[in-house]
């Protein structure tokens, strides 16, 4: 995990997602209506009874009766929930597991578990708070400082960065018992409901043909998308072929370049440098005005610059966002990153473990091996 990263986690700031005050079914611009219409499905397990709301006038008001921005919001709240639970779980689970594996390694060794976590503690050193380090956290974040000075705060980077280099520690020391006593999960993938979001044209990587599929609604500015374009790539790499990662627009609107910036992208893609243009961007996160994401277009290997710059200025393009806004509207999104699995909704930044998780189960509903895991970095 980078400093910049760890302090923002360590002061308490980093949020999961990007989200502008009001929701953003509300800010986004008039957009095309989609062929299909995209529509949230009422759980299985709901009978029409236990959708009734109440009576009013001796006649009942059930779900069916709320506006899609109000069934949007109660969609949003049972699908975090579910996620929420499933991750609470799944950790606590992960925590006993390496308890319980320090325990049989402890016993095997025929030390006790306090002196065998020492042996571990000296296989995986904690990362020492050097000096360096503190001020290459305070010199790329003095935004969230508020004019206060590096003597200020170093106490409290110090303090933050050596709770983090500990936990890290504590994880690294987790895997590798894990990975000596293996932990079988028996946890079930949450159960999220199905929402419409594919584009058969968006741009894409991976199998074409996989059965399962992975919708990203992204913001070019939001500096979460940015983390979790780099956790879709490195997924995109380990799962190969049996998985479609597809890109949808979903530009902010106080994030006063993210439009312009996905128009430029739509050029490059009609060139086949959309992914080469979606990581350019997000490695660098500076260069919006025209001329620079012309520029970003020539770095990446676009090569016909005339039609690129013609392409800026096509109306048609615009459509594009739109539709996806709309898409991403009646999905229910109200920020970015937003994931969808096989339309299961994910609303927020998803971490690499879960994330793999919740896409082996189902790789496996539709009769796909997972590849072994992937390695975390703490």
């Amino acid at each position: 995990m980078s400093v910049r990263l760890l302090l923002t986690c360590a002061v308490g700031i980093i949020a999961s997602s990007c989200t502008s005050a009001t929701t953003t079914a509300d800010a986004a611009p008039a957009a095309t209506p989609l062929n299909a219409t995209v529509k949230a499905t009422a759980h299985p397990a709901q009978s029409a009874q236990s959708q009734q709301l109440g009576t009013l006038a001796g006649q009942a008001i059930t779900l069916s009766d709320l506006k899609e921005k109000q069934r949007g919001a109660l969609v949003r709240h049972d699908a975090k929930a579910a996620l929420d639970r499933w991750n609470i779980l799944r950790n606590l689970a992960l925590e006993a597991a390496g308890n319980r594996a320090l325990e049989v390694g402890a016993k095997k060794a025929g030390m006790s578990p306090e002196q065998f976590l020492k042996n571990m503690e000296q296989e995986v050193p904690l990362n020492p708070v050097t000096p360096e380090i503190i001020q290459a956290v305070y010199m790329g974040n003095q935004q969230h400082f508020q004019g206060q000075s590096l003597d200020q705060v170093k106490g409290l980077i110090a303090e933050q960065l050596g709770q983090e280099f500990k936990a890290t520690q504590e994880h690294e020391i987790r895997d590798r018992l894990l990975e000596r006593f293996p932990f079988v999960s028996s946890l079930k993938a949450p159960a999220l409901p199905r929402l419409k979001v594919e584009r058969k044209d968006a741009p894409s990587m991976g199998g074409p043909k996989a059965k399962v599929s992975v919708v990203i609604f992204s913001d070019f500015e939001c500096p979460y998308c940015g983390r979790q374009a780099q956790i879709n790539e490195q997924l995109a790499k380990h799962y190969g072929d049996q998985v479609r990662w597809s890109y949808r627009h979903y530009p902010l609107g106080f994030h006063k370049h993210a439009a312009k910036i996905a128009l430029a992208s739509i050029c490059a893609h009609d060139q086949g440098k959309f992914w080469a243009f979606h990581d350019r961007i997000f490695a660098q996160r500076d260069g919006f005005d025209r001329a620079a994401l012309t520029a970003h277009a020539q770095a990446v290997g676009v090569q016909d610059m005339k039609t690129f710059d013609r392409c800026l200025d096509d109306p048609s393009k615009g459509s594009i966002i739109d539709d996806d806004i709309s898409a991403g509207d009646h999905a229910f999104i109200e920020g970015t990153p937003a994931l969808f699995i096989n339309g299961q909704p994910l609303y927020n930044l998803v971490k690499p473990d879960a994330l793999q998780a919740l896409i082996n189960a189902e790789l496996i509903a539709n009769g796909v091996t997972p590849p072994p895991p992937l390695k975390q970095q703490h």
